[in-house]
């Protein structure tokens, strides 16, 4: 197990390095972000806006 974690941690290591030397490679979890935080709300939204989430809640 803490050879697992001994892995991940220098992968992570690893990674941050190429992002120091590349910084136009955070664009792409920026977007993605973004675009998980817009389809996310997008379920939300209806729910919020008309009342559902009482109704599921227990509360309605």
């Amino acid at each position: 197990m803490a050879g697992s974690f001994s892995n991940s941690w220098s992968l992570v290591k690893a990674s941050a390095h190429v992002l120091k030397l590349d910084k136009e490679l955070l664009v792409f979890p920026l977007l993605s972000g973004v675009a998980t935080v817009l389809v996310a709300l997008s379920f939300i939204a209806p729910f919020a806006l008309t009342g559902a989430w009482e109704t599921f809640a227990g509360e309605g």
